[in-house]
């Protein structure tokens, strides 16, 4: 029985931790830099501002509020973006640590490859995924349900503190200004043509839409 609860509690050490050097080397990468585990953020100043019309190509046509004529997005306080959705070994080393330290219920998510973007997380998922990246990293998570860190089970009443120095989801107008990479005007960063050499979609029309991919994420501050 010694022995059996000696190896228990070297078992819970070693995951211990094993956890402590995956979130150190999640940091660490985070600030040396690398596309691999997709930590690279951009910054977006304070007070940008886009204005433009988008265009339509056949069989479209001008919806307000979903695809209206014309736009204008106006950034509040500056954020930091991430410059490439997150990939499923990053999505798995902080749902790793969010499961040893309770988030109970993250899930495995499903990726093409290590370095492809994760997939089959809902939207609680990612929020809580967010927050445990938060605290794994010693941030403040923005997102709470009474008052508290939310971490488990799907909840409507949760609330985001969008001043928090943790990691949350994009607002619709962050999320588009960042999108159009600082192109009016047109229908991609880059133009108004696609090939799939550029982005994963399906398309029966000369000009193909992309297909809906997951969001990236985004942090209040640097520090």
């Amino acid at each position: 029985m010694f022995f059996q609860t000696k190896g228990k509690k070297e078992r819970e050490l070693t995951m211990k931790i094993k956890n402590k050097l995956q979130a150190l080397f999640l940091v660490f990468v985070g600030f040396v830099g690398t596309t691999l585990l997709a930590t690279d953020f951009y910054k977006v100043p304070a007070g940008s501002t886009a204005t433009g019309t988008n265009p339509l190509a056949t069989r479209e046509y001008y919806a307000s509020g979903y695809y209206p004529k014309t736009y204008t997005l106006t950034i509040g306080p500056e954020y930091f973006i991430g410059k490439y959705e997150v990939t499923k070994e990053v999505w798995d080393i902080v749902r790793d640590w969010g499961r040893a330290n309770g988030y109970d219920d993250l899930p495995d998510g499903v990726g093409k490859a290590n370095n492809h973007p994760v997939t089959y997380v809902n939207w609680y998922d990612c929020i809580k995924w967010c927050n445990a990246r938060s605290e794994m990293e010693n941030r403040t998570p923005c997102y709470t349900v009474g008052g508290n860190v939310y971490r488990v089970g799907e909840d409507d009443s949760v609330i985001c503190d969008w001043t928090a120095s943790g990691y949350r989801l994009p607002s619709q107008v962050e999320w588009e200004y960042a999108a159009r990479g600082g192109l009016n005007d047109r229908r991609f960063p880059w133009g108004d043509t696609i090939t799939h050499s550029d982005a994963n979609y399906s398309s029966d029309i000369s000009i193909p839409m992309m297909s809906a991919r997951p969001a990236a994420i985004i942090r209040s501050t640097m520090t």
